[in-house]
């Protein structure tokens, strides 16, 4: 039986994903710009909310609290950076981070406050492009943190993580409901000594991205430090962009082609459960870029189906899965930017 799709949330027997048109962060679309300018307000009294697919995280009820102003702006220093590659974000005229961005990933230099300076050996990864729902990042961060009154130095040993860990619908303290909302968790675990005390120090950074912004509308930071003195220090903040319902890709930041939308996809997956050879018939009902993939639970991609421009008619792939281990695995079908998955059983 062949399924119709529309871009819409549907009521999906139990061995169907949701089907959405999920936000895909690429460079063109979700890269940092330099001169851009963020003014967020602050944010109490809110729940952090659950990873997983079809979330609803309502901030409705969260309260404001204070303003903060990110510039990504030109900044000598960071010139001496990634090959003069890299760019300064000041945060509230008090820390500039460094990062570089290019169409394939996000880095991460360190960091240079009026009391401490952080250097990374390795800068931190924090993006690669396009990155969706379930793609993971992960590796070491070692650095220098430099005590600038002093000129003491003392090292940072840990590892970080990035996990788009989660989609669904936000709903903002302004009353803005935002749908296919992609969140993104970065995690930082690392230990840091000062003087005589170690710190054992855990970070983790949600934030929510949707199609209407370049940058994350909603960003909880969550922070916990526990030192061999026996304090404790906790801290969970989060500010959101409150005029994310006007905010469009300015000029110089707009990709260069408009994303075409597929008012309709219809396709057949089978059979399922599957032993030897899966099948997938589907039509075209514009000119599309068409990607079929072969996903495990964990989001990676174990094996290509299709990889092509399509023009509108009607087509059938084929994909040998009799090498592929027994278990549950994810058929996703991106057609332009839209996104379909469905589950299915190696038998």
């Amino acid at each position: 039986m062949k399924r119709k799709l529309t871009l819409m949330l549907l009521s999906l027997p139990i061995m169907l994903l949701p089907l959405s048109a999920q936000t895909v962060l690429t460079y063109a679309t979700h890269g940092m710009q330099e001169g851009d300018v963020l003014t967020l307000t602050g944010l109490t009294d809110f729940n952090v909310g659950n990873g997983g697919a079809n979330q609803i995280w309502d901030f409705s009820n969260a309260k404001a609290n204070g303003s903060q102003v990110i510039d990504y702006k030109a900044n000598p220093m960071a010139k001496n950076i990634a090959g003069g590659k890299a760019f300064a974000c000041l945060q509230n005229d008090e820390t500039t981070v460094f990062h570089s961005v290019s169409n394939g990933e996000k880095l991460y230099y360190g960091l240079r406050s009026d009391n401490a300076n952080i250097e990374f050996e390795t800068p931190i990864k924090e993006m690669v492009f396009p990155f969706k729902y379930q793609s993971q990042i992960s590796g070491e961060m070692k650095g220098i943190y430099t005590n600038l009154p002093s000129g003491k130095t003392e090292k940072i040993d840990g590892n970080y993580s990035v996990t788009a860990d989660g989609w669904g619908t936000l709903i903002l303290p302004n009353g803005v409901t935002l749908s296919n909302v992609l969140r993104v968790l970065y995690v930082k675990d690392y230990t840091q000594t000062m003087g005589n005390t170690m710190y054992n120090v855990t970070v983790k950074h949600y934030l929510y991205f949707a199609a209407e912004s370049r940058y994350a509308v909603l960003q909880i930071k969550d922070v916990k430090s526990s030192c061999d003195c026996g304090c404790n220090y906790n801290e969970l903040t989060a500010c959101y962009n409150s005029g994310v319902a006007s905010v469009a890709i300015n000029e110089k930041s707009k990709p260069q082609t408009a994303p075409q939308i597929v008012p309709e996809f219809n396709y057949t997956l089978y059979p399922n459960p599957v032993e030897k050879e899966l099948r997938v018939d589907y039509d075209i009902l514009a000119n599309a870029k068409v990607k079929i993939n072969i996903l495990d639970l964990s989001g990676k991609k174990v094996k290509t189906v299709v990889n092509a421009k399509q023009e509108l008619g009607a087509y059938s792939a084929a994909a040998n899965v009799e090498n592929l281990t027994n278990g549950t695995y994810v058929l996703e079908i991106q057609v332009n930017d839209n996104i379909y998955t469905e589950i299915f059983i190696k038998q």
